[in-house]
């Protein structure tokens, strides 16, 4: 049995649990965080002024401390939505809280649970709002608490290959750093070590570490998603058009490749196709940057 976000074997072949998706605060004044570096799949994304955040997907996941969590938007719940994942979050927007509340989607929000499954904690050395966390044994309660489902019963999002491979079929050039500029010193990029065959991820040009481990967060492969984002009517709170299709990026063992994604609508998923064919990537963990077009991506 394979982990379904990475594509690798699992160490427990008898898991059968659910996706866990927590929105993660990315504030400067939330790093570092806990936990990342357990999870299979990580998404990032502009919030209100450019600050980047961050939706971590877990399964079978065994770390000890999972946070900060942070507040839900309407285009973050489009790719939870896509894995089926279980939402955990610390509040969200009105027009975010709507669609969760109309769905009847599953989710555990600390604005309204117990403090026995989500809690406030000064272990990392942030302060609130900035602090708030869970782990997995305490969202496995939550889920037989609340009679949520216990088991995953939907199909991988991302197609894996059996065995690590370098798309012969198609030239990549090669790329050893990608950067992501949201605004006046704030960025995120990744740096590839041909020694790891991992990309490293930065903040703000520091290395992205993972408090428990006090490990830089690394990365098999980096999907990236070309995409408009606007503001709802407040002028305020994001929008993002993740549904039609465009262009992107994949990048894996030291080379970038032109890509295109596609999302049929708001209840499809997001597919990548690499030419003609839908992507493949290695097996390992994935880290999924959403970038507004208006923003310039730096390659080198």
């Amino acid at each position: 049995m394979k982990n379904p976000l990475t594509g690798l074997p699992l160490d427990n072949q008898t898991y059968k649990g659910r996706i866990i998706s927590v929105m993660i605060d990315n504030h400067p004044d939330a790093r570092f965080q806990a936990g990342l570096s357990d999870a299979g799949i990580i998404y990032e994304m502009e919030a209100e002024a450019n600050i980047p955040r961050i939706i971590a997907l877990f399964y079978n996941s065994k770390t000890r401390l999972i946070g900060p969590i942070r507040s839900l938007r309407p285009y973050f719940f489009d790719y939870i939505k896509e894995h089926d994942g279980l939402l955990v979050r610390y509040g969200g927007s009105p027009n975010a809280d709507n669609i969760v509340y109309s769905e009847g989607y599953e989710e555990i929000d600390g604005m309204t649970t117990s403090s026995e499954y989500i809690w406030r904690s000064s272990e990392t050395g942030t302060v609130a709002p900035h602090n708030a966390f869970t782990n997995p044994d305490a969202i496995e309660k939550a889920i037989k608490t609340y009679g949520y489902k216990e088991e995953l019963d939907k199909n991988p999002v991302f197609k894996f290959s059996l065995r690590e491979k370098k798309n012969e079929k198609v030239q990549g050039k090669t790329c050893n750093k990608i950067t992501f500029s949201y605004t006046s010193g704030l960025n995120t990029s990744y740096t590839y070590s041909d020694y790891e065959k991992e990309y490293k991820k930065m903040s703000d040009g520091k290395d992205h570490i993972d408090f428990l481990t006090q490990k830089p967060l690394s990365f098999k492969n980096i999907l990236v998603q070309k995409v408009y984002m606007g503001f709802e009517s407040d002028g305020v709170h994001r929008t993002m058009d993740n549904v039609g299709e465009g262009e992107g990026y994949y990048l894996t063992n030291g080379k970038i490749y032109n890509i295109r994604w596609k999302k049929e609508d708001k209840n499809s998923p997001t597919k990548y196709f690499l030419q003609d064919e839908e992507l493949e990537l290695n097996p390992g963990k994935t880290a999924v940057q959403i970038n507004d077009i208006s923003k310039n991506i730096e390659i080198e």
